[in-house]
Formats: structure tokens, C-alpha cells, sequence
């Protein structure tokens, strides 16, 4: 089991993927330095990195007199270039609705995580957010996607956002997983194309899955869903074996 680098962040999350591989790659170099070289030149190579440590690192800590402050920080330190995810930032984004009422900062913050962080895989959390976005909105690239949620929530006051997310975001997440056949529910007759289209290997499908799974499913609309899915498995199936590149499905 990987030890913790720091206090509560494993070394095996996502999350801390980055500071793990940066500590791994410090500390072989600082191994390879010093295990090689002569006693001299491991005085030398410390002397000097004590005073690169000493004189030319600075650390600039950063208080704020309120989480409304820390959270539009966070937005302008990821500006700047830091890498950050898009479902931190929307997170973000959302948790800002509360103003400077910290109860409402707590209530957004446990209603993502119980609609968002408790039911998806880190590593699906972007492409889900993407893919619920484009469909019901005006497509968006992955670099676009926060711009798109920015623009699409800055109309929302704080019971509307929070409405959003417990509602529509919890009813996608919900066929998310069933497209990852990960969830249950589904009429047997959709859950058949669910699945061959999942096992095509092809992930662009999904975004009409949700559209057509955000229905109350009636007996005419499941025919209707099921003849939608099973159509656009052949496309995609004969995408596949003729090697047409799956990205020209999002302009069918």
C-alpha cells in the first residue's frame, strides 16, 4: 500500500497523483545525486541546494476574510495556469451560489458530493459533466466545458442551483451508469443496445443515451428509444469495422 505523502491525501487518489510523482521523481533525484558522488561533491551539491532553498524559494501564503474570497482565488490560480479539474472548478463554481452564507457554502458543497462524488469514478467525473452538458446544451470541446456551465448557471440563484444538481445532474448520473452498465432499472429491451453500444469501445453515444433516457419511459417511447439505439449501433458498429473515426458521429 503506497504511504501518504501528506496528512489525509492518499498517495493513490487522483487527486494527489501529481504531488506523488513529483515526490518520486525529488527524491530519485536527490538519490542519484548524492548516492554517487564523492564525499566532496556531496557537500558541495548540499551547500548549494541549501542556499537555492534558503534564498531564492519563497513561499507566498494567501488568507482570506471569508470562503467567498478563497473560492474566486481558486478560480484565478487556475486561471493562471495551475492544473485543476473542471468538476473541482464547477464544484467551485456552484459552492459560490451560497454568497457569504457559510451554512449555504456547506449545504452546495454535501449536495455535490453526495450527487457527484459519492456516484462517479474520479476519473468519470469530467466526461460525465461533459457529456450531460452537450445533451441539452450547444456542444462543447473539454476545454470549454466550465465556460459552458459558467454561462449556463450564472442565471441560477442559489435554490435553482441546487435544484439543478439534485434533480437533473442526480437524473444523469443516474444514466451515466447505466451506460457504463453500471446501474439497473432499465427496460431489458433498451438495456440490450446499452450494453453492445458500450462494448463498441466508442463513448460519443452517450450523450444521446442521456437525452433519450431523461424520458418517462412509456410502452410506445421504450419502442421508439429502443429502434433510436439500436440504429445507432449499426452506425457506430460499421464506423468501427470500416475505421472511420468515431469523432464524426457528433456531427450525425
Amino acid at each position: 500500500e503506497k504511504r501518504k505523502i501528506i496528512a489525509g491525501l492518499h498517495a493513490g487518489t487522483a487527486k494527489s497523483r501529481s504531488i506523488a510523482k513529483n515526490h518520486d521523481q525529488l527524491q530519485e533525484w536527490f538519490r542519484t545525486k548524492t548516492s554517487k558522488a564523492k564525499k566532496d561533491k556531496r557537500i558541495d551539491f548540499l551547500m548549494s541546494l541549501s542556499k537555492v532553498l534558503l534564498k531564492k524559494l519563497k513561499i507566498i501564503p494567501f488568507k482570506t476574510t471569508s470562503h467567498t474570497e478563497a473560492f474566486t482565488l481558486f478560480e484565478v490560480l487556475n486561471d493562471r495556469g495551475l492544473q485543476v479539474s473542471q468538476s473541482d472548478l464547477l464544484k467551485n463554481l456552484c459552492i459560490k451560489k451560497g454568497g457569504s452564507d457559510f451554512d449555504k457554502q456547506k449545504i452546495m458543497y454535501h449536495k455535490w458530493q453526495e450527487v457527484i462524488n459519492e456516484k462517479l469514478e474520479e476519473k468519470n467525473k469530467v466526461h460525465f459533466l461533459r457529456t450531460s452538458y452537450n445533451s441539452k446544451e450547444i456542444f462543447r470541446r473539454k476545454n470549454e466545458l466550465y465556460a459552458g456551465y459558467k454561462d449556463l448557471l450564472k442565471k441560477k440563484d442559489f435554490e435553482e442551483t441546487k435544484s439543478y444538481i439534485e434533480v437533473e445532474l442526480n437524473q444523469d448520473v443516474e444514466s451515466y451508469n447505466n451506460c457504463l452498465l453500471e446501474g439497473d432499472g432499465l427496460p431489458i429491451s433498451i438495456q440490450k443496445w446499452i450494453t453492445l453500444l458500450y462494448h463498441t469501445g466508442v463513448v460519443q453515444w452517450r450523450t444521446l443515451a442521456l437525452s433519450l433516457l431523461r424520458i418517462d419511459v412509456n410502452l410506445n417511447q421504450q419502442i421508439e428509444i429502443t429502434n433510436i439505439l439500436r440504429e445507432v449501433f449499426e452506425i457506430i458498429f460499421h464506423m468501427v469495422v470500416n475505421g472511420t473515426r468515431t469523432n464524426e458521429i457528433k456531427s450525425l
